[in-house]
């Protein structure tokens, strides 16, 4: 086993790498392992755990206010999803992503409730206007609800066409019964 500070080539501990390594523990969980040296020092001085955690909760402190690139803990997704960054303290923080943050309109639900959601449980946008968080806009749905409602909507082409058949079908049959009637009269 190596003494804490013994540095080697990477070749020499099974890295594919000639770089020079060093011995050393994690500052947070005191786990030893081999870490790439960078200007005479250990490159990291935590495991990639404790990092990962670390950067989670914003202990670096290059994260949330303390970074220059901090746009005050609201982002709008890709998807046109708002996402709040939640405290470590706050109460609904069992609900945020790996990212720290979790989607507004989960979050506006979870407050009206009183409680946390399950992941079970989704959250419906009723115009369908994904950043339109007004708690009157926003409705707690089953993962089978909300398929449905996500799926099937008042005004797409597809319920326009079956209303149609459904019509046309009403009409050929009304029609059927009628010439029924009247060859049915004529015998």
């Amino acid at each position: 086993m190596p003494i804490i500070g013994e540095t080697k080539r990477g070749m020499q501990i099974n890295k594919k790498s000639q770089s020079l390594f060093i011995w050393h523990s994690c500052v947070d969980c005191g786990k030893e392992r081999w870490v790439v040296i960078r200007k005479g020092k250990a490159k990291s001085s935590r495991c990639l755990l404790c990092g990962l955690k670390a950067r989670k909760h914003g202990s670096l402190g290059l994260f949330g206010e303390n970074n220059p690139g901090w746009k005050g803990g609201r982002h709008k997704s890709n998807e046109g999803y708002i996402f709040i960054r939640v405290s470590l303290s706050d109460p609904y923080y069992s609900m945020v992503g790996a990212t720290g943050y979790v989607a507004e309109h989960r979050l506006v639900i979870a407050k009206c409730l009183g409680r946390c959601l399950l992941k079970s449980e989704h959250v419906h946008h009723i115009n369908g206007i994904r950043d339109d968080n007004r708690i009157e806009n926003l409705e707690l749905l089953s993962p089978d609800k909300h398929l449905l409602k996500t799926n099937t909507c008042q005004n797409c082409e597809l319920k326009k066409e079956i209303r149609l058949q459904r019509w046309q079908i009403k009409e050929l049959t009304e029609q059927v019964r009628n010439l029924t009637g009247k060859l049915m009269g004529i015998n």
